[in-house]
């Protein structure tokens, strides 16, 4: 039983290695997914024009934005064949709108040049 349990020890810390390697590739690619949306929005440089409309979802800000405010640490989604794909937990939205944002409701943003967002309206 010994030998057993010693190499059920060791299936499991090879699977928690795996879940943290599985972890950070799926942190690349929602990098990489932030970036080449980036592109598409003409953040490439160059004067490029926007390539084809994307926009990203804060599904629930962790609190208001004032007016001219921001908010850090923010979960970003894109839509994806109608489902909600996140691409980013660490981004920081910006509110230009004239009147502050409420906390937990859906954010509809445009993605900056500079990898940050930009609300463009919120949920009801």
């Amino acid at each position: 039983m010994n030998y057993q349990a010693g190499q059920f020890r060791t299936l499991e810390a090879r699977f928690e290695r795996l879940l943290l390697d599985f972890q950070a590739l799926q942190a690349q690619v929602a990098n990489l997914a932030t970036q080449i949306a980036g592109l598409q929005q003409g953040g490439g440089g160059g004067g490029q024009s926007g390539g084809g409309g994307q926009v990203f979802i804060v599904s629930a800000p962790t609190a208001g934005i004032a007016a001219g405010g921001s908010l850090g640490s923010q979960t970003i989604y894109i839509v994806s064949a109608g489902a909600l794909v996140q691409i980013s937990t660490t981004a920081t939205v910006y509110n230009e709108m004239a009147a502050a944002t409420v906390a937990a409701k859906p954010l509809v943003c445009g993605l900056n040049n500079d990898g940050t967002y930009t609300a463009i309206t919120q949920s009801c």
